[in-house]
This record gives C-alpha cells, structure tokens and sequence, in this order.
C-alpha cells in the first residue's frame, strides 16, 4: 500500500512538473511577445499595409495631411500608411508620411520613405536632401554631404540643399569648399538682404575657425551693412 502511494505521489509529482514546463512555456512565450511589440511601438516599425481600393486611398490621404497640419503625428501617420497601401506611386503622399516620421523622431521609417520615393523618381533632389539631413542627425558626415551634392546637381538653385551641403563641409572642417558653397549660395539669393546677411555671417565664422582675422571682420562688417539687427555679426565683430 505504501508503495502504491508513493508511485501515485510520484505520478502527481510528474503531471505536476508537466504543467509547471507548459505554463512556463506559455509565459515565456507572452514575455517575448510582447517584448517584441513594445520593441515594435518604441521604434516605430512598420507594419504590413492592409489592401486599401484607390477611393479608400484618396480618403486616407485628405485625413493623413489634414492630422498634419493639426500636427497629430500619430493620426496622420498611420493614414497615410493607408494613403500609400492603396497608391504606392502617390510622392505627395510618401513625402509627408516620411515628414511626419521624422517629427516623431522615427530616422529610419522616414530614411526608408525617402529611399521608397527615389525608386518611383532617382532624381528627386528633394528625396536626396531630406536623405542628408537625416544622415546628419545620424552623424552620417561624408554620407550626408554626398546625398546634398546629388541635390544640388539635380537641382542647381536649391538653396535650401546648398545651405545643408555649406553647414556639412563645416562640420568635416573642409572650409574651402564650404566657403565656396556660400559663394554659389550668395549668387542665387544676391537680392535678398536678409539671407545674404546671414551668408556674410557664416563666413566670418569659418574665417574664425581659420584664424583668419582680417578676412573674418570684413565678413562680420559687411554682413552688419546688410542687416544692422543680425546679431552673430555683431558678436562676431566683438
């Protein structure tokens, strides 16, 4: 008798340790899923689209720029997704989708956007600049300078890629081209006090940077003549 209740203790016992494995299976399981997803949410990846009609699409996109200009990143974001599931070719579309990432801080959802948009137009300069301006807040330096040299070759008075392409060569310490992409930019935008102001400014800093001093006040001086309020050539001068 003893040992018939021992063996059924024994039985129990495995049953026992059975269920505990499964349940700890379960659990791990639920862990690791979950983890995956907030992982998912975190970083922003993305999901697969849903199949969307092109009337969907078009409804998707109204609401998508409409949530962006209330700045409702989230909102906008995901109907665009929508916008493009029914419409993969719609650049409009793609350009705000990866604009709105980028607010949420997502580089690499919108870094894939803007890689999506060049397969539909390779010589979209503006696909390339934003490209640039988010190797640079990867710290990115030779990548992002060449995706604003194919910009500005794409687009030769894009000032708004000849302003990022200046500010790179900047940062590499390359101030000779920077200096002569602030000449290219000073042409284009010659009527324009204001701006040409602030070019005058940021060649008296790279002058600074080169222990240039005469060349640097004449910077600074003329930028002052330009715009009297510009306060970096005044603290330049100083």
């Amino acid at each position: 008798m003893a040992s018939r209740r021992k063996l059924t203790r024994n039985k129990l016992t495995n049953v026992g340790s059975k269920v505990f494995i499964a349940l700890a299976v379960i659990i791990l399981a639920i862990a690791v899923g979950l983890t995956v997803y907030l992982i998912g949410n975190k970083h922003g990846i993305e999901k697969k689209p849903v199949k969307v009609t092109a009337k969907e699409a078009d409804t998707a996109k109204e609401r998508g720029i409409e949530f962006y200009r209330q700045g409702k990143w989230d909102e906008a974001i995901e109907e665009l997704k929508k916008a493009i599931a029914g419409n993969p070719k719609d650049i409009y579309a793609q350009f705000q989708l990866a604009y709105a990432y980028e607010q949420k801080g997502q580089l690499d959802n919108a870094y894939k956007r803007y890689q999506e948009i060049l397969k539909i137009n390779k010589d979209s300069a503006d696909a390339h600049n934003s490209i640039g301006n988010i190797l640079i807040q990867k710290k990115e330096l030779d990548k992002a300078i060449t995706e604003f040299e194919t910009a500005v070759k794409l687009k030769t008075d894009f000032t708004g890629a000849l302003a990022n392409l200046a500010n790179a060569y900047v940062q590499k310490k390359e101030f000779e081209k920077a200096l002569a992409t602030y000449d290219r930019l000073a042409e284009i935008i010659k009527s324009d006090n204001y701006y040409l102001s602030r070019i005058h400014s940021a060649k008296g800093s790279i002058y600074t940077q080169m222990d240039k001093a005469t060349k640097a006040k004449a910077e600074f001086a003329k930028a002052l003549e330009l715009d009297e309020n510009n306060k970096e050539a005044t603290a330049g001068l100083k």
